[in-house]
């Protein structure tokens, strides 16, 4: 199984994966089911964990805007241990908040309603095989992408 997996790791970088005997999937992974963690609610700067079924979610929470390219990067670059990340996300570079859906290897980032969500607080929940999320890691992978605004330049 080793070299299976070395394999796959040659051709295809970060690719998400699950073993399994006789195509056994859990229907967590097939339907992608899963919601914000209860916990991450209320804090807006703070993250949260949780293990059931073989799968350990983590929740990140922040106040502060989002950079949308180094965030779809950052996506782009999460380990091949996690399975799904989605959340809303509030970006310097529009005013509307994003929806963000990953699956395996494909995301998508979509505006929400005009009307959507509006507090200003971008949350995401990554969800894993348990033992396989590193909080410290996807934390600052997530910090990472907190924008600075450049200053503005001044007529001259």
């Amino acid at each position: 199984m080793a070299r299976v997996h070395e394999w796959i790791d040659e051709r295809i970088p970060r690719v998400r994966t699950y073993e399994t005997s006789y195509a056994d999937v859990p229907l967590e992974i097939l339907l992608g089911v899963g919601g914000f963690a209860a916990g991450a609610r209320g804090h807006p700067t703070g993250d949260h964990g949780h293990r059931d079924h073989g799968f350990e979610s983590w929740s990140y929470g922040s106040d502060a805007p989002l950079s949308l390219e180094t965030l779809r990067d950052a996506i782009k670059r999460l380990p091949g241990s996690i399975f799904r990340c989605k959340g809303i996300v509030h970006t310097t570079e529009d005013s509307t908040p994003f929806v963000i859906k990953s699956v395996g290897r494909r995301s998508t980032f979509t505006q929400t309603a005009p009307d959507g969500p509006q507090d200003g607080v971008s949350r995401i929940v990554v969800i894993g095989a348990a033992g396989t999320v590193g909080a410290d890691d996807l934390r600052r992978r997530f910090d990472d992408c907190i924008a600075t605004r450049a200053p503005a330049s001044q007529p001259g």
